[in-house]
């Protein structure tokens, strides 16, 4: 399993540790310790001592302690907060429970809704780059499984690396640059695709335009994402090999050929 523990290099209250960073593991701060600020990611967190700023996990449980101080907000994203009697929060306890309940129809007209958004992006890609966006497409057919690998790496490998961005003065300020290049990644990844099940479709020829193309493909994905429980996470399944044939476009050696 990926393990990666690390201590931020920022300001640091005065008889306190600096700010943690954890990925991959359980984190736990002992009675009597003292840290300004602490995140996990993929992992439990367990605070029995004092945290003077925010304490976070993402996609894990925050548990605090009766002796269990923490100055900002206790946030659990993917997970829950659990505060024994005695526990201090300063600021506001946050919960963005996965399993928190949500009716299937919300959760399928949610992603139908960014499908639509998707689209009109997608729709103003193929008119700046038809080539390109029909280059990616065609490689998704030919070459599947170098998408779905490079697709695998994007799911691995992206909160590992904002993880180590963040330990570096140089790395922090290319984190929103990161960001910005794996969402344009996967939006031009998602045209590619609309375009290559439109293509897909008995009825529709290689012959006919692309803009048609993405219109049907979108229309395939907005159904899919209506099904009910895993429609949300076919379509994110779906993003992820989208993204995956960019980049095995831009990595992979030989371009696929596009059909003329």
């Amino acid at each position: 399993m990926l393990s990666l523990s690390l201590l931020w290099s920022g300001p640091a209250a005065a008889g306190s540790d600096p700010q943690r960073f954890g990925v991959g593991h359980p984190m736990r701060i002992e009675q009597g310790e003292h840290v300004d600020t602490i995140v996990t990611v993929g992992g439990d967190l367990t605070v029995l001592g004092e945290v003077d700023d925010d304490a976070v996990v993402v996609g894990g449980t925050l548990e605090l302690g009766p002796n269990a101080r923490v100055g900002g907000d206790a946030v659990a994203v993917g997970g829950t907060v659990i505060a024994a009697s005695g526990a201090v929060i300063g600021g506001d306890r946050v919960e963005f429970d996965s399993d928190t309940e949500v009716s299937p129809l919300a959760a399928s007209v949610a992603t139908f809704v960014q499908v639509l958004a998707f689209f009109l992006v997608s729709a103003l890609i193929l008119a700046l780059a038809p080539a390109r966006v029909r280059s990616v497409a065609t490689l998704m057919r030919q070459r599947p499984g170098r998408a779905a690998l490079f697709g695998l790496a994007i799911m691995l490998l992206f909160v590992p690396l904002l993880g180590v961005l963040t330990i570096s003065i140089i790395g922090i300020p290319l984190i929103p640059l990161v960001i910005i290049t794996l969402a344009a990644v996967l939006v031009f990844g998602m045209a590619a695709l609309a375009v290559s099940l439109g293509y897909a479709m008995p009825f529709y020829s290689e012959r006919q335009s692309a803009m048609g193309a993405l219109a049907i493909g979108y229309v395939v994905l907005g159904l899919i994402g209506l099904i009910p429980w895993v429609g949300a996470m076919m379509v994110w399944l779906a993003g992820l090999f989208a993204g995956g044939a960019v980049l095995a476009s831009w990595f992979g050696g030989r371009r696929a050929s596009a059909p003329m």
